[in-house]
């Protein structure tokens, strides 16, 4: 068997970046709209990690940042599972480097193995694929929507802002929305991504649920078809 060939790369979080030792493999589950994103990288070993850089201390540093991790357990969506979470956490200011998070999707036919193996946040869709664009045509950094909490929108009224953008299986890729539901708090759900129609800086559209027996579009918040009564596709 031919051995993975390890490459330095630089892998980006919302407060700085890495530099780290990385397998092929790692690298292509890392990259996400063209760059290589903490997040969808997950936990890598600290002697892999060569320095790092804080933008709360402004400089890079030697060696690699803490990283916490604790088992979640918790379910988020619906039947979406977050196995386990942690953060990269700076040596010198504790200021968050980057968070991540593993999901798995229980199925009666998947081992534990190949779940957590599946469920972790992945990218390995092409960047072409993956590339958002904006009203002028510009590349849009996902990283930033996300971190902005850019609203999420249907045919012009707002169903949530975006919380997180994960993968299932390595493959299909979704938008965490969150939702408030008035005076009963709020409540999550998976947009997949091949539903949103444009995405920027001030809002993403995303295209509605298509009925499967009256091909009538509804909102992604509906359940039942408006025009048929049909449960719609999950």
């Amino acid at each position: 068997m031919r051995e993975s060939t390890m490459l330095i790369s630089r892998v980006r979080g919302s407060g700085g970046y890495i530099l780290a030792d990385l397998h092929e493999d790692e690298i292509g589950r890392a990259r996400l709209a063209g760059e290589l994103f903490i997040g969808a990288l997950g936990r890598v070993d600290e002697d892999r990690i060569i320095s790092y850089y804080c933008n709360s201390c402004s400089m890079e540093i030697e060696g690699s940042p803490i990283i916490r991790n604790s088992d979640a357990k918790e379910e988020v969506a619906k039947g979406h599972i977050l196995l386990e979470q942690g953060e990269y956490v700076c040596r010198e200011c504790n200021g968050i480097i980057a968070r991540y998070k593993v999901f798995i999707k229980p199925s009666n036919t998947t081992s534990d193995a190949d779940k957590v193996r599946g469920g972790k946040i992945m990218a390995r869709h092409e960047a072409k694929g993956m590339m958002a664009e904006g009203r002028r045509g510009e590349d849009i950094s996902l990283m930033k929507v996300i971190d902005e909490r850019v609203g999420v929108f249907y045919k012009g009224n707002k169903v949530g802002s975006i919380k997180d953008m994960i993968a299932m299986d390595g493959r299909k890729l979704f938008l965490l929305i969150e939702r408030s539901d008035g005076n009963s708090g709020s409540y999550e759900l998976l947009v997949p991504w091949e539903m949103v129609e444009r995405m920027g800086y001030d809002g993403i559209n995303v295209k509605g649920r298509v009925c499967s027996k009256c091909m009538y579009e509804n909102s992604i918040l509906d359940l039942y078809c408006a025009e048929c009564g049909n449960k719609l596709q999950e």
